[in-house]
């Protein structure tokens, strides 16, 4: 990796005063020694994180406990710390730029003394200014969990091994570097009982080189004109089927993970916090904005409900680009096409449930790949309006960093989620198209009627088609029909047959009760997967196969 910083700080001389052996023990994959500080002689690297852009709090006095404000962010040097507390240091400040974490193992015969010592010695003689020294928790506070809460628990969910210390220094330092300064926070702990490693001194060594972000990541194009996007494919694996959106671009270097367009369709854009709420009795319909789980309800304390087109986009950012700067990038660009911006956030307490309403709203995504959002370890919201002649656009972006994920857990994951305000084609469906097509088939498939994820609640923009079947009944009034649930094969097959009899109840239900058309005209029946369309294999075809057939009943 390039390092403009020319000072080196040559601890590797130790190697021949002091003697040290090196322990069994291999390098974190991946990692390197930063070369400003190398490492304690004999030590090996147990974990490590490198960023080219973040933000990181320096302590230049013990860490302190403080009762949680009862709303708003916490302080910017904060941390939480349980339900009603929070950790923050008594003094410190915040720099941004290229972050380097590394935790080292040092050799079982080495003192945290001694290693301390070597340390501020080094960095004292090479001219550092040391901020913040400590030797015991008295003076330092609770400093490694104030550090797990702030900065995560680290490669593989090693937690960088620095709780439950029996001794512990700390070293706080900066350089006034001729091309940018740089700081430095050395924490050192030792556990002669611990499980992994016991009596052997840990080293967590976090450098911090000021720079300036790099700009012009992420470019928005408000005059673009409206059509379905149409884009070469880029120099990455994308979704199969997916594009970038042409109002906003993503992330550079980013890959689209999941992507999903929609014509028509209605979304709920959330202009601030997601709480959680009871569920309303069972005869009480859900409020506009909430999803449902099992126990309770989830929904936004504000936002706005849109029709239209909607794309939704799930982006894979690369390696060492951290959730910061992709929310400052894609924030600063909508800020440059002039839009209006709703609503922004950073952390759960402001957030709040934002991913598990999402899920719950939209379901999983393309194949229940869940859209990598769950388990954030730092998380970012911004929801914007760009005006436009034919109809306001809206933009919800979710982004998010997290060690859970299996296969990118050094990535962060964006969501975007995009709707182009706009009326409904009504002419998709008619009472004569669904005439003859029981006329010529027998039967009349319907696709335009639209169910919330994993339920039988009928949604709004299901309207249109309901329209056409009643005018279909009302133009003959001797006709009678079976209404068909079908679903696609994913899950249980007894779920399944389930779910489409009660859509298909739903529907004659709607039918009889806002109609007037009598029941015993309409018999609701559900066949689940067993009579598809296309194959389930692809989110086309199983899309095809989640629909509403109306079948002529002849007595």
């Amino acid at each position: 990796m390039l390092r403009s910083v020319s000072l080196l700080l040559v601890l590797g001389v130790l190697v021949l005063l002091l003697g040290g052996s090196a322990i069994a023990g291999q390098d974190y994959p991946g990692s390197e020694d930063h070369p400003l500080l190398e490492r304690f002689p004999g030590s090996f690297i147990y974990a490590w994180e490198y960023w080219l852009f973040d933000e990181y709090v320096v302590p230049t006095g013990p860490i302190v406990e403080r009762g949680q404000p009862e709303e708003g962010p916490l302080p910017d040097k904060a941390a939480a710390s349980g339900r009603d507390q929070m950790l923050l240091p008594q003094e410190g400040f915040a720099a941004a730029g290229e972050v380097t974490k590394i935790t080292y193992i040092a050799p079982e015969d080495r003192s945290l003394h001694e290693i301390y010592s070597s340390y501020l010695e080094e960095l004292e003689t090479a001219g550092f200014d040391v901020l913040f020294t400590a030797t015991n928790e008295g003076d330092m506070g609770p400093y490694a969990s104030w550090h797990a809460a702030r900065y995560g628990i680290g490669p593989e969910h090693r937690a960088h091994q620095l709780r439950e210390a029996e001794s512990k220094r700390l070293i706080t330092a900066t350089l006034d570097h001729d091309q940018r300064p740089v700081h430095i926070t050395l924490y050192f702990r030792l556990r002669p009982g611990g499980r992994e490693y016991p009596g052997q001194v840990r080293v967590q060594l976090d450098i911090v080189e000021e720079d300036n972000r790099e700009t012009g990541l992420v470019t928005s194009h408000p005059e673009y004109e409206r059509t379905l996007p149409t884009i070469e494919p880029m120099a990455y694996d994308d979704y199969e089927g997916g594009s970038d959106h042409q109002v906003l671009s993503r992330f550079t270097g980013s890959f689209i993970y999941a992507y999903e367009h929609a014509v028509f369709d209605q979304y709920a854009v959330a202009t601030g916090r997601v709480d959680e709420k009871d569920l309303p009795d069972e005869d009480e319909p859900l409020p506009d904005l909430a999803a449902a789980g099992s126990r309770n309800m989830i929904q936004p304390t504000t936002g706005v409900l849109v029709e239209g087109a909607v794309t939704k986009l799930t982006y894979v950012v690369p390696a060492q680009r951290s959730a910061l700067e992709v929310f400052r990038s894609y924030k600063e660009a909508l800020e440059s096409a002039d839009v209006d911006i709703l609503f922004t956030a950073s952390g759960e307490r402001e957030i709040g449930r934002y991913q598990e309403w999402h899920e719950m709203r939209y379901g999983e995504g393309p194949e229940h790949r869940a859209y990598r959002l769950r388990e954030a370890d730092q998380e970012y919201y911004v929801a914007a309006r760009l005006p436009h002649d034919e109809g306001d656009v809206y933009a919800a972006i979710y982004i998010m960093f997290g060690r859970g994920d299996r296969d990118f857990p050094d990535n962060v994951r964006v969501q975007v989620d995009i709707v182009e305000e706009g009326d409904m084609d009504e002419d998709l469906v008619s009472a004569e198209s669904l005439r003859d097509q029981l006329r010529t088939h027998g039967s009349a498939a319907v696709q335009d009627i639209h169910f919330a994820f994993d339920s039988a609640k009928l949604l709004p923009e299901s309207a249109n088609t309901l329209d056409a079947i009643a005018g279909l009944l009302e133009a003959d009034p001797q006709l009678e029909l079976l209404v068909v649930g079908h679903t696609d094969d994913k899950g249980a097959l007894d779920y399944n047959v389930d779910l489409s009899r009660r859509r298909a109840e739903a529907v004659a239900t709607a039918l009889s009760e806002d109609y007037g058309v009598a029941a015993g005209r309409l018999t609701p029946l559900g066949v689940g997967p067993a009579a598809p369309t296309a194959s389930n294999l692809t989110e086309e075809g199983r899309a095809q196969n989640r629909r509403v057939e109306l079948v002529e009943r002849i007595d």
